[in-house]
């Protein structure tokens, strides 16, 4: 029991400390960016009809691309993003987000953007996939 208790307590400090790179002025933002990004997720993921499925994954898109650039975002995780995800290489230079929005035929789009993290910079690159 005890093992378990130090593991949460280690991932507790450890996701306190990446939200705290964020500025204390942009935390807020992000913890909205965040919300709305879950809420597209799930309507790009669960929508009824393609044209809202669509529609929201575009909608995500241009919600991410604000969050991805603003300064010090790259320490966010985003850790209630269940729809999408989000991958690292072993220097953490760089992170892939990725989300698959299905067609009407069963077949999947996927989507995806990289955010790289400029070493000496605080403002994050964005690439769209």
């Amino acid at each position: 029991m005890k093992k378990y208790f130090l593991v949460a307590a280690f991932l507790t400090m450890f996701f306190s400390k990446l939200e705290a790179q964020v500025s204390d002025a942009d935390l807020p933002q992000m913890k909205i960016y965040e919300d709305s990004l879950k809420m597209l997720g799930d309507s790009t993921l669960n929508g009824q009809q393609q044209v809202v499925r669509q529609t929201t994954s575009w909608e995500f898109i241009k919600t991410l691309k604000k969050a991805l650039l603003i300064d010090k975002s790259f320490d966010y995780p985003f850790d209630s993003l269940v729809y999408t995800s989000i991958q690292y290489p072993e220097d953490r230079s760089f992170r892939i987000f990725t989300w698959r929005v299905q067609s009407v035929d069963g077949s999947f789009h996927f989507y995806g953007c990289i955010q790289k993290k400029d070493v000496g910079k605080d403002e994050p690159k964005f690439y769209p996939l």
